[in-house]
């Protein structure tokens, strides 16, 4: 258990919580190091085709596809952990089952299919009913706040707000090849899809929200951790915060609304970026509780890159190194967006354009 004291008030973290942040922590960094493989795979299949053949995920399933090392050896930890905390209730398929049944893999399997759709309308393959879902949600809700029906109704903000980088891509790509009238044309655009690298932003995007649909699930169906810590209207929250954007509350108010919802959800991004209603003591301490709790990732993203690139059996100080320079790179958003989404979280969701 953490205690930290901010104007006045304490926010009480309980050791379920740093349970539940630690493994939503490794998830994610586990997405990062597979973002990396998926930018690999990218570069080396350089076809479009061979790439849609890589990531079509049908129903859930992703056996076959490139995601599937990834999310089985989440599956396996969990598990193992299953099994330590005395839970024999699960085996790998009824764990899958379970996340699949509860959507944990929309985002994955509807960016992906949005992407084989332009392939297909390419190949002159496409046709007007294109194979719809029940599940499938034209708002795209569950991107712009996760939860999935939990407490915990904005635990996705984080992730919402990288993937907002991506809304939509789908479509925009169906729409801008929409011209293709001959297959002279559709190889150049074909070639201009593959260089604009969307199709591998939209699939690194779609892949982290996925990862982190799984820890949120896994952590409070499976594990029974709390994801937020107290009970909070998430409705009138978000008013309140609208609000706060348009410079209508006072500052009392402000400062007492950021912290409600800390005591309630201590790893919420947004409630950090309005720090600039705390002096500067207590944005020291609201600082320190982001940093233990890696609110913004970075440690996430370090250990992402750390895992991906310690296959090469360099020396720890040396991978250690290598990957703090290449998250410098990123705080400076000299990086390139489409290597991770980590570099478009770090630069603050700075936008690239990748337009055709």
């Amino acid at each position: 258990m953490k205690k930290y004291n901010v104007a006045g008030k304490t926010i009480t973290v309980t050791d379920g919580y740093l349970e539940y942040n630690e493994f939503r922590k490794m998830c994610l960094a586990h997405a990062v190091a597979s973002q990396i493989r998926f930018f690999w795979l990218y570069r080396i299949n350089k076809d479009l085709n061979r790439i849609a053949n890589g990531v079509k995920v049908y129903n859930g399933e992703v056996d076959g596809t490139w995601f599937e090392r990834p999310i089985h050896d989440i599956l396996q930890f969990t598990l193992k952990k299953c099994i330590e905390k005395g839970n024999y209730d699960y085996d790998q398929t009824s764990l899958y089952n379970f996340l699949n049944d509860e959507r944990c893999f929309d985002p994955l399997e509807e960016e992906c299919d949005d992407f084989l759709r332009a392939v297909s309308q390419l190949d002159g393959a496409v046709e007007e009913n294109v194979r719809m879902r029940e599940r499938r949600k034209d708002s795209r809700a569950r991107v712009v706040g996760g939860g999935f029906g939990l407490e915990g109704a904005v635990k996705g903000m984080l992730t919402a707000e990288g993937m907002n980088l991506a809304i939509g891509a789908g479509h925009s790509l169906v729409n801008a090849i929409g011209n293709a009238h001959d297959r002279y044309q559709a190889e150049k655009l074909k070639i201009k899809l593959y260089d604009s690298y969307k199709p591998l932003l939209m699939i690194q995007n779609a892949f982290y929200m996925t990862m982190n649909n799984l820890a949120i699930q896994i952590a409070s169906r499976v594990f029974h951790l709390p994801i937020v810590l107290e009970d909070i209207d998430w409705r009138k929250i978000n008013s309140r915060l609208n609000n706060m954007d348009a410079g209508l509350l006072p500052n009392e108010v402000a400062r007492e609304t950021i912290l409600n919802i800390l005591q309630a959800d201590p790893e919420n991004q947004r409630a950090y970026s309005y720090k600039k209603y705390f002096t500067k003591e207590e944005q020291k301490e609201l600082d320190k509780l982001a940093e233990d709790l890696d609110v913004y990732h970075q440690k996430a993203f370090y250990d992402g890159f750390a895992t991906y690139f310690s296959f090469d059996s360099l020396p720890q100080d040396e991978v250690a190194k290598f990957t703090n320079d290449q998250l410098e790179k990123l705080k400076d958003g000299d990086f390139d967006t489409c290597f991770s989404l980590g570099s478009a979280l770090l630069s603050k969701g700075k936008n690239q354009d990748f337009s055709l």
